[in-house]
């Protein structure tokens, strides 16, 4: 991940991450650990009941799990910028990922 809502995630060693396969995704938003299933359909993405580690996360992380999570529990557009870049939007906000 590069931005949530518009806002640079903090550079390594903190991890901000989404990872999908056949069928399921997971991630993490600085702290916590989430993960379920998606449906692709065209260029909307559908998330499942979302599973996710409670650890207590201190600033920026908590911050950005927040807006992240809000994105990831809705449907969201999936846009392409070229073959590394790919943004989700809705109403609750954006994530920006890069490969």
């Amino acid at each position: 991940m590069t931005a949530i809502n518009g806002r640079a995630t903090p550079p390594p060693p903190a991890s901000y991450r989404l990872r999908f396969e056949a069928r399921t995704l997971g991630g993490q938003f600085g702290c916590n650990h989430f993960g379920g299933d998606y449906r692709l359909s065209g260029d909307v993405l559908t998330t499942g009941a979302m599973m996710m580690t409670e650890m207590a996360c201190s600033e920026p992380a908590n911050s950005f799990e927040s807006q992240g999570m809000a994105v990831m529990q809705q449907p969201a557009r999936v846009s392409r910028q070229g073959a590394d870049r790919l943004t989700l939007a809705n109403a609750a906000g954006s994530i920006e990922l890069s490969r």
